[in-house]
Parts: structure tokens; C-alpha cells; sequence
């Protein structure tokens, strides 16, 4: 017996429920660990430990009279590379105590000249909040192939200013998503796990599908990189059809809260979506699993009010609407105002034509001895 869409979801459910309790256990904060480093010169900071310097720290001490603890950029073309500006009258590195939030919403400035944590000219002339303060934080934003990282740097600046020292830092491996200063675990976006099921039973007879040969895809902007070519990452893109029942399934874990859009395609490559160019399927994910309930080109199932289950599609159309169902019934389409533009008896199967008329909304109601149900199509 053909198990239904609906009790292959009840399956999935429990699936899926169970990927996005795995997945969102992965801590997104990636923490240094104890560093420690006693500086009286310049130190070297890689924050993603990846070999590259993201900021250069030190000291320097010019005379009696003037002194200073900086931090820099490496270079004049690192300008993702920067840091929290302060909200004093001459602006330097922001001096930040714990669970302060470091992210987009902060004001920020690069240099690859020292920019001052604190500096010493004159007993009336200084500007001294990191010395002798204790441990503070300083709050950054660098880059990491491209895209842009929060972290935080901890330190503790002598009130001489002769010296400091680098105690740890801290950043969140999620592109984009901020950080709280000293903040070491959790962190990163909400992820969730995303249930595409298609059903392609009528496809079998719209493009010929066969279940034997045939891969199911699905690609969109839910993907990292976004809209992969369909074939190109089969992990990541088959949909599987594990008993034979023509519903197929992929379920994709880890997916951050937002919009998207995606489609489904036969084969690999471009040429087999749904429908040729745009109008892609919406998703919409919020703090929550998600299970999609489709139809291969929306194909509609109707209908256990007339004794039988159809399929009709596909939904929008552009002109051409298939039914597939068992048995006779009369069809009709009914457009907005409710005249008949289509009236025909049909058995097992029918195509018709809309392409003749105008753009909108229409009613198919199918109607035999046992009763009537209808459904609404777009045509486009």
C-alpha cells in the first residue's frame, strides 16, 4: 500500500527534530584559551589562528615625556581589519568592559599607523582609560575570506604605559554575527533544519520521469554558496526516494533564521527545473524546524470528496493544465466572475488549454456522482 504524503511527514518530523537537536549543539564562538603574553614592544595578533597577522599590538616610549600603548592594522589594505572607536572627545580605541556587545551596530576605524589604547605627553596632556584600568576589552571586526567576523581582544595595560599584557581574545565563526566582550562558548545564529519533500508521482506522465535512472535535486539561496548549479553537490542537493513511493526527501540541517528561495530540478545542470526561469519557491525560517509539503510544478492533490485522489498542475500554468485521476468526472473552469470557460467530461486523464485566456485566478471544479471539489489554479 502507497504510504501518503502526510504520514511520510510524520516520519520526517521526528527526523528532522532530531539533526536540529544535533546540530544546533555546535558552538559557534571560537575562544584562544589562556595567552598571556607580557608585551614591551609590538605583538602579533591572528585571531583565527590561520597564519595571517589581523592586528599588531604594542608600546612604545619615545621620552620621559611621552608614551603610548597602540594598536594597527597590518597594512593600509586591510580595512575590514578594525576596531571599536570610544565615545570620548578625541577618539581611540574603545576602552569596553564584559557583555559588551561588539557587531554591526558599533562604530568603527582602521589604521595601519598605531592608533592609540592610551597615551601619556604631559601630566596635562593625556588620555590614559586603558592604564592601570585592570583587564578591559577591546572590541574588533576582521576578515576571514571575505567576509566579516566580530571578536574581542582582553588586556591589561600598565598605568605607565611601559608595558601590557595579552591575556586572550575571542571572535564568532559566523560570518556577520556579533559578539559579547568575553563571551568564550555559544554564540552564532539559531539553526534549524529545513524538510524539502516533493512529490513526483505525476511527473512520471507530465515529463516523463523515471524513478530508475532520473535524480531529484534541489538547489536555492539556502545553500552556502547560494543557488549551486543542481548536480554539483549531490550531499547537499538530492532529494532520495528510500521506498519507492515517489515522494522524495532531503533534509538539510543548520540553517540559519531568513527568507530564501529555492527549486527543484531533474537532473543535473539548469535545464530541468519545474518551470523554465524565475518564480522560485519561497521558504521562510524562523527559530524553528521547518518541513516542506511540495509538488513537483505545484501539482494539486485533489480530492477524496469525489471518490478518488487526482493531481492537477501545474500550478501556476502558463496555458497547459493536466488532471490525472481515476475514474469519470466533469471539469470545469471558472474564472473570478464566474463565468465557464471550460466545461468537459473527462476519464483518468485530460489536458486543458487555458493559453487563450486572460491572466488570473480560475476555479477547476471536478464533479461525478459521488460529489464535486474544487481548487484554485493560477494562470499566468
Amino acid at each position: 500500500m502507497k504510504k501518503s504524503l502526510q504520514q511520510k511527514l510524520m516520519t520526517y518530523s521526528l527526523t528532522a527534530a532530531a539533526v536540529v537537536v544535533a546540530g544546533s549543539a555546535n558552538a559557534q564562538v571560537v575562544h584562544s584559551g589562556a595567552i598571556n603574553e607580557h608585551v614591551t614592544s609590538q605583538y602579533a595578533i591572528d585571531i583565527d589562528d590561520n597564519g595571517v597577522t589581523d592586528f599588531y599590538i604594542g608600546v612604545t616610549t619615545s621620552s620621559t615625556f611621552y608614551k603610548s600603548a597602540y594598536l594597527m592594522s597590518p597594512s593600509s589594505s586591510t580595512s575590514v581589519n578594525q576596531w571599536l572607536l570610544s565615545s570620548h572627545p578625541n577618539p581611540y580605541v574603545a576602552d569596553l568592559d564584559a557583555d559588551v556587545a561588539v557587531d554591526a551596530s558599533g562604530s568603527f576605524t582602521s589604521s595601519f599607523r598605531p592608533w592609540n589604547i592610551g597615551w601619556y605627553a604631559s601630566s596635562s596632556s593625556n588620555n590614559n582609560a586603558f592604564g592601570g584600568a585592570g583587564e578591559k576589552f577591546i572590541g574588533v571586526k576582521f576578515d576571514i575570506d571575505g567576509a566579516t567576523h566580530y571578536g574581542w581582544i582582553r588586556v591589561d595595560v600598565a598605568s605607565d604605559l611601559t608595558s601590557l599584557d595579552v591575556i586572550d581574545w575571542a571572535y564568532d565563526s559566523y560570518p556577520g554575527v556579533g559578539i559579547l566582550t568575553g563571551q568564550t562558548t555559544g554564540g552564532g545564529p539559531t539553526l534549524s533544519s529545513v524538510t524539502f519533500n516533493v512529490d513526483m508521482t505525476l511527473a512520471v506522465d507530465s515529463i516523463a520521469f523515471d524513478p530508475a535512472t532520473d535524480l531529484v535535486y534541489v538547489t536555492g539561496s539556502f545553500l552556502d554558496p547560494t543557488w549551486q548549479e543542481p548536480g554539483t553537490n549531490a550531499a547537499e542537493q538530492q532529494l532520495l526516494d528510500a521506498d519507492g513511493d515517489l515522494i522524495y526527501t532531503l533534509v538539510r540541517a543548520g540553517v540559519a533564521a531568513g527568507d530564501y528561495e529555492y527549486k527543484y530540478f531533474v537532473g543535473s545542470g539548469w535545464d530541468g527545473g519545474e518551470w523554465a526561469g524565475g518564480d522560485n519557491r519561497a521558504l521562510t525560517v524562523a527559530d524553528a524546524d521547518v518541513v516542506l509539503n511540495d509538488y513537483w510544478a505545484n501539482w494539486m492533490v485533489a480530492v477524496r470528496e469525489i471518490g478518488a485522489d487526482a493531481l492537477i498542475g501545474p500550478n501556476p500554468t502558463n496555458g497547459l493544465l493536466k488532471i490525472n485521476l481515476r475514474g469519470s468526472f466533469n471539469v470545469q473552469v471558472i474564472d473570478m466572475n464566474g463565468k465557464v470557460v471550460v466545461s468537459k467530461e473527462m476519464t483518468n486523464k485530460t489536458e486543458i488549454d487555458l493559453s487563450d485566456q486572460q491572466a488570473g485566478v480560475y476555479v477547476v471544479r471536478l464533479s461525478n456522482n459521488d460529489g464535486a471539489a474544487s481548487y484554485r489554479i493560477v494562470k499566468k
